[in-house]
């Protein structure tokens, strides 16, 4: 049973996604202006691009994946446009960090002969 507060939460986000999906348009405010920073979901995009680079076709997957992800989560509601700047900063300073400690960084990452 989720709390009242997450049940009208997720039904708003439910609403929010199925109209825009559908192209009623509507007023789109984050979780009613209470919108969580930085976006998780964008900082994790970006590690898995930064981090899955085997491939031209991996890269532009990632890449794809990146973008589709910023885009959705500011035009279906789930955050402002700050919280993606935010999870772009916080997951670029993730990876240079993990890459920074990594004692295998020079092993893990491939150079063009």
């Amino acid at each position: 049973m989720l709390a009242p507060d997450t049940w009208h939460l997720a039904r708003f986000l439910t609403w929010s996604t199925d109209s825009t999906v559908a192209g009623i348009l509507h007023e789109i405010s984050p979780f009613a202006y209470i919108a969580a920073l930085p976006s998780l979901h964008v900082g994790i995009a970006l590690i898995m691009f930064a981090a899955m680079r085997q491939s031209a076709t991996v890269s532009l997957f990632n890449a794809v994946l990146l973008a589709l992800t910023v885009a959705a989560t500011n035009i279906l509601g789930w955050h402002y446009a700050v919280d993606l700047l935010a999870g772009l900063m916080l997951g670029a300073l993730s990876w240079a960090f993990a890459c920074r400690i990594s004692p295998l960084q020079d092993e893990t990452v491939a150079k063009p002969e």
